[in-house]
Parts: C-alpha cells; structure tokens; sequence
C-alpha cells in the first residue's frame, strides 16, 4: 500500500456552498487533520456529494496525499462487530471476519498500522465493542479502523419464528421482484458483501407492499470454521466470484404449479427474476451447507438461531446500503 495519511473522523465545517466555480474545498477534521479536494480530481462531484451526506450523520474515512495533503479517497466506514482474527504469516496477512459480514477481510502486514490494528481488532473481540471499518470495496483489504458505538439490537431466539407468512401466487411474487429490483437504494451489483442489508431493506418494502416475508439463510459448510465456501461466479468482482461463509435473502411462499405449495427466493443480486430454494442455494455451489428459514426480523443470525442481532431501526441498514452503494461508484481503491 502506498504512503497515505489517513483518518476516520467526522468533517467539522461547512461545504453545502460548493458551485461549478468552486476551485477546491477544504476538509477540517474532528481529530484535527486536514485535506483538500480540487477540482480536477476525478472524483470531485461524487465526495463531495459524500461528504455533505454525512454531515452530522458520522465520521468518513479519509486518505491524502502527505505532502500536498490533495484527497485521494474517502469510503463511508460501516460499524461491525469483530468474529475472529487470524493471522497467516505463510501470507503475510490477517484473515478477519465481522459478524453479519459473509465475506473474509484481510489485514497485510506491511501495513505501516498493522501492530496497532492488530491489537484494536484483537481488543474488540474479546470486549464485542465495535469498530468503525473502513476497507476496500473489492480487495476487502482493510485501509483504518476506529472505535464506534453500538447499532445493532441484540437479542436471543424468541422473535426468531417459523415462516408462517401468507401464501400468494407466483404471478405476485413476480411482480414483487421486479418492483425490489428496480428499487432506488438497494445496491445488487455490489456482492463482496450486504446481503444482511440487502434482505432487511427488501423485507421491509415488502411488508409494507401487504406481504408477509421471511429470510433464508444458507451456511456454507465452514461457516462455524468462518470459513467462507460458498462461491458465485460474477462479472461485477475483478475475480470473476465471490466467496461467502453465508448468504440471506427473502422469501415468500407461493402456491405454483399443479397447486403445490413452495417457498420461493426474491434474490436480485443473483438472478433476474424468483427462483426455488434448491436454484437458489445450486447458484452458491456448496453441496454440504445448511439451509434455515427464519421470521423477517433478524438482521443477522447464527445457525440454528443460537445468537440473533437485530436492526429495528433500520440504523446498521441504511449506513451500509449507503456506504455500498458508493462503493460501486469509486471502485478499487487500494
């Protein structure tokens, strides 16, 4: 990773006054660093955009340059909950999972922080308290990381009912996808990672369509290991995959042909129109993982319901449906 000065604070001053003749902005951080955006960069229209969003609202990860202290990125970093830390040194790397994250994260050790991160991640571990994180939105490599408050409710299994939602046609559960699909808000294309927001939000439109929805989970075989292995082949990844140790969706019942009653899966970030359980979980490509269906309210959830963690506000949501949305429009960064 190149030499970078970087921060995860809030922006304290004002830049609601941007117009087309303004040359360059200067941001005043609440831990007392400061950067410029100008003009030509590229990336100009999109971070300030960003940075007006979470005005008041959170803190922004922030990279420059140290010399000219010029912007060179700013990601909106997502609160998690640390699951396991473990370091590889055949790879020269920390492989780190965050609860109701299906993806793996890496830390290299070449990180000019990495003693520092390593033990803030190890830390927060063992406390559960958790951390602003701020990664690449592909490479998923780690960029910073910050002490942040709790946002997720958590709770045990009791609202962790059985899908008992009413039954509709498989015309209306077209309809229903195409209406989720075309929804301002949800980023389908971006898979490394928010399914859990993905299906929370879908859910709640849901819901307030008149229906009655319930999640599907699928555990990867590895997923006690946090070991991800499922995988789906994508052209959105620069791997051409993704691989997750789980992945969540809704799903209704519907009644389909020769009247049969079946569950059906509104997934799409991976296909184009409902499908089965059994195409849906086919898609991910782990022969020995573990299916569950559970009530709309979990936003993340262990296998069998063990340990639930809940988003009655919507708060952990919609921070991470903005912070992936912006992901697709900047792109690998590190």
């Amino acid at each position: 990773m190149k030499k970078q000065v970087t921060t995860i604070a809030e922006v304290l001053n004002d830049v609601t006054e941007v117009t087309l003749e303004t040359e360059r902005i200067e941001l005043h951080m609440s831990d007392g660093s400061q950067f410029v955006v100008s003009r030509d960069n590229p990336r100009f229209d999109l971070f300030v955009k960003m940075i007006r969003q979470q005005r008041h609202k959170g803190p922004l990860f922030v990279a420059g340059n140290p010399k000219t202290q010029e912007t060179e990125a700013i990601l909106l970093p997502i609160s998690r909950l640390v699951q396991e830390f473990k370091e590889t040194p055949s790879r020269q790397t920390a492989l780190i999972n965050f609860i109701a994250a299906p993806s793996t994260f890496t830390l290299g050790f070449n990180h000019e922080r990495y003693p520092d991160m390593k033990k803030a991640l190890q830390r927060a571990r063992t406390s559960k308290k958790e951390l602003w994180v701020a990664a690449d939105p592909f490479s998923l490599e780690i960029l910073h990381i910050h002490e942040a408050p709790a946002q997720v409710t958590r709770g045990r299994g009791i609202f962790d009912s059985t899908c008992t939602g009413e039954i509709i046609s498989f015309a209306d559960a077209q309809r229903e996808f195409q209406k989720i699909k075309h929804a301002s808000g949800i980023p389908f294309k971006y898979l490394p990672d928010c399914c859990n927001a993905r299906a929370h939000e879908m859910c709640r439109i849901m819901v307030e369509d008149g229906l009655e929805p319930c999640k599907v989970w699928n555990y990867g075989q590895g997923f006690e290991q946090v070991l991800p292995t499922l995988q789906v082949q994508t052209h959105l990844t620069p791997t051409g995959y993704v691989k997750w140790s789980f992945h969540v969706a809704p799903v209704v019942k519907c009644r389909h042909f020769a009247n049969d009653v079946v569950h059906v899966v509104i997934d799409p970030a991976l296909f184009e129109r409902p499908v089965s359980l059994d195409q849906w979980v086919e898609v991910q490509q782990d022969p020995h993982s573990t299916v569950e269906i559970s009530g709309p309210k979990p936003f993340h959830r262990l296998l069998k319901g063990r340990k639930l963690f809940f988003d009655p506000l919507f708060e952990q949501t919609n921070k991470a449906l903005a912070s992936h949305r912006y992901d697709l429009e900047i792109g690998k960064i590190a």
